[in-house]
């Protein structure tokens, strides 16, 4: 609420809090009232302590025929302030639908639709790694090595000490040619389908805990907090390579020890033909002699050095870490490209990944998403994450039907055909997940002008089609001499719209206004369209050969999709009333927006994709 002040009035008020002293916490608690008259002044005694713009939220302690006592919060220094505003520039504050709402942890709309997404299976226990075999999935957990089919987790197997198991607290596994290894604190396990045959330090493995396996035909390669191992398969010699490498408490379930040696150097460990590459924090590319041949961090060219994976291709190598994904080119690795994720590692880091044909899944803070390797674009499926129970994902795994997650409270399984069907491949919003709305970056709450104001949220009352929500702006009117009452908007950049022929949403509004919508390019806006708003939810659906440009004597006139950046929603006067436009200055007012989405199949082609 800093914002709602002068710099100067503000310091005024800081000085002026000095003087109140503890007398604040003795308030009743007054009756709400809202600013109306935009800027009006407040006062102690004769002198100016601050401005208010229109839509400002205020706490009357007392009132006589001119003037009101008020008590203004300064929510961000957690102040409260009090003066005297005029009468006439207060009114009380009309009701909110978001007054005694709380929001669903998950929305009604995906509620019904999570026994098809998701199963869950072994949640008394944590899973820490996944391996594929096939139609067999076999998982590492923390009461024993575990297989079962992918179609009926019901028919497990599980092995423990008791059938010759090293360790019951499995932390990495994979499979090769029939042959399961399993790697655990006290070393790691072979199993051929009849029998165990452990292998320890006593045997000449590396001290540490075995936090990655990759299994190749002659060799099997292992990641441990120390360092990195590499067993022969022929010879049945075991070759280790200690590393001190850096903590990272990522890795694992809560598994993993990281008290020896600073911790974790390679929970990531993947055989690329006369090259391994092994990662935690950094990535190093080891020749098979386990000379360490290149270390690539975020001095050269990652987004963050903590690494939580790493997929060769013929040209690329693709490096999911906490910040986004990074591609450097394989021939020449100066050359690289940074694909930030939403929020950045601070607040949405990738903690998950993993390959799927020309995909790569990946596991965030807000979500989870599917990056497409060849239009270099993520997919969001927010949606399936709010209808996931949560628990920190330790290991991804994709077959052609699931997206295995192990997690720290059991495996879950989930369907991705019907994770598509509510995935953000067309959709934009429809503000029924709270995390795609977190991801999306609308601008949220109360926003005022020097004569008007307005207030950006999700209305859990009302949605277009039956849903359960919708977003709001509930605006204070200004004066006529703007341009427009309010505004909404949002990022489009990390959608790939070269696929769509058109855009469609659901407007409402009380009173009728006017509503205008725009998209832009770098360099290039298009009008999408302007409508009169009814009170009724009114369907707009506009192909995108529609748009028309807006008046820029720069750009090239062609709708360039794939270089879309931003929506924009424009709310102003509706004139169809007559010689007054409405609403009127400092009325109040809601617009509606909802079902935000992009669709195929228009009759009317591009002129460009």
């Amino acid at each position: 609420m800093r914002s709602y002040f002068t710099i100067i009035s503000f310091l005024i008020l800081v000085i002026f809090l000095a003087g109140c002293g503890a007398s604040k916490n003795e308030l009743v608690k007054g009756t709400p009232m809202m600013v109306i008259d935009g800027g009006a002044r407040v006062f102690k005694g004769s002198k100016t302590v601050g401005t208010l713009p229109a839509g400002t939220e205020v706490k009357m302690i007392s009132q006589d025929e001119e003037w009101c006592l008020v008590e203004v919060p300064v929510e961000e220094y957690n102040m409260k302030i009090e003066g005297l505003i005029s009468v006439d520039s207060l009114a009380p504050v009309p009701e909110s639908p978001t007054a005694n709402i709380v929001t669903p942890t998950v929305s009604p709309v995906y509620e019904v639709k999570k026994d098809e997404v998701w199963s869950s299976y072994f949640t008394d226990m944590g899973i820490n790694d996944i391996a594929l075999n096939g139609d067999d999935v076999w998982i590492g957990t923390t009461k024993g090595l575990i297989k079962f089919p992918a179609s009926a987790p019901a028919r497990a197997v599980k092995y423990t000490t008791d059938d010759g198991l090293l360790d019951d607290d499995i932390l990495s596994v994979d499979v090769e040619e029939g042959e399961v290894w399993a790697g655990s604190m006290k070393g790691f396990s072979r199993f051929n389908g009849s029998g165990f045959v452990n292998y320890t330090p006593e045997d000449g493995l590396l001290k540490g805990s075995v936090v990655a396996i990759d299994a190749g035909e002659d060799q099997v390669w292992f990641g441990l907090d120390t360092g990195i191992a590499r067993y022969d398969k022929i010879l049945g010699f075991i070759k280790n390579m200690p590393h001190r490498g850096g903590w990272s408490p990522e890795s694992g379930s809560g598994s993993v020890s990281t008290a020896d040696k600073g911790g974790i150097y390679a929970d990531t460990i993947y055989i690329d033909g006369d090259y391994i590459w092994n990662a935690a924090y950094n990535l190093t590319k080891t020749s098979t002699a386990g000379k360490d041949l290149k270390t690539y961090d975020c001095g050269s060219g990652l987004i963050h050095s903590r690494v939580v994976g790493v997929y060769p291709t013929r040209e690329n190598l693709w490096i999911p870490n906490l910040g986004g994904i990074t591609k450097i080119n394989r021939k020449d690795d100066t050359i690289y490209e940074n694909f930030h994720v939403r929020g950045g590692y601070h607040h949405n880091p990738i903690i998950a990944s993993c390959p799927d044909g020309d995909y790569l899944w990946i596991a965030m803070k807000d979500g989870i998403s599917k990056f497409n390797l060849k239009k270099e674009k993520y997919i969001t499926y927010f949606a399936c994450w709010d209808t996931y129970d949560g628990g920190y994902i330790s290991r991804m795994k994709a077959d052609e039907k699931y997206l295995w997650l192990a997690t720290n409270q059991g495996l879950w399984r989930m369907d991705k055909s019907a994770a598509d069907a509510i995935s953000d491949h067309d959709l934009l919003d429809d503000f029924e997940s709270k995390s795609r709305l977190v991801y999306r970056g609308w601008r949220l709450g109360r926003h005022g002008g020097k004569n008007g104001s307005e207030h950006v949220f999700v209305d859990y009352t009302i949605g277009a089609k039956n849903t359960a929500a919708s977003l709001c702006n509930q605006y204070i009117a200004p004066d006529y001499k703007a341009h427009s009452i309010a505004h909404m908007g949002v990022n489009l950049r990390e959608m790939d719209l070269t696929e769509y022929d058109g855009i469609s949403f659901y407007i409402k509004a009380e009173p009728a206004v006017s509503l205008s919508a725009s998209m832009g390019e770098n360099n290039e806006t298009w009008i999408v369209g302007n409508w009169n708003v009814p009170g009724e939810w009114m369907e707009i659906k506009v192909p995108f050969a529609r748009f028309k440009p807006h008046g820029q004597e720069s750009g090239n006139n062609i709708i360039e999709l794939y270089a879309m950046r931003n929506l924009n929603f424009k709310i102003k006067r509706n004139r169809s009333f007559g010689p007054t436009p409405r609403p009127y200055e400092g009325e109040t007012g809601k617009v509606w927006v909802d079902e935000i989405r992009f669709y195929k199949n228009s009759e009317e082609s591009l002129v460009s994709k």
